[in-house]
């Protein structure tokens, strides 16, 4: 009987081992399968690949705290607004719309502005 209980626990012991090592293998699978999908190509430079990651990181360092900066306070605006009722009327954005595009020279000018912005 001690020696079936011994067995029992071995067998135990190795099945819990076995799926340990499955699911560890699998998380390892599914962390390298998820990496190369981030990977991919977005342009060739003479035979030259820049990836996805190197694009983003390059995205990141270059105007990562402007825009971090930007999505946070226009977050906060738009709560703030929320919570004090502010209500915005068409002829009060078309107005204001106006007034900053008449501020610059040119149509053209006014557009590039909005591109570089991030608006189109």
């Amino acid at each position: 009987m001690a020696a079936t209980r011994k067995e029992n626990q071995h067998v135990a012991l190795w099945k819990g081992l076995s799926i340990v090592s499955i699911v560890l293998f699998i998380t390892t699978l599914l962390i390298v399968f998820l990496y190369k999908g981030r990977d991919i190509p977005v342009a060739t430079v003479d035979g030259v690949k820049i990836s996805q990651d190197q694009l983003y990181k390059a995205l990141v360092d270059y105007e990562g705290p402007k825009i971090l900066e930007k999505l946070i306070l226009e977050d906060l605006i738009m709560k703030e607004s929320k919570a004090e009722g502010v209500v915005v009327t068409e002829s009060e954005f078309q107005a204001s719309f106006d007034k900053v595009r008449t501020s610059y020279a040119t149509e053209d000018e006014f557009v590039e502005n909005l591109k570089k912005d991030g608006y189109t």
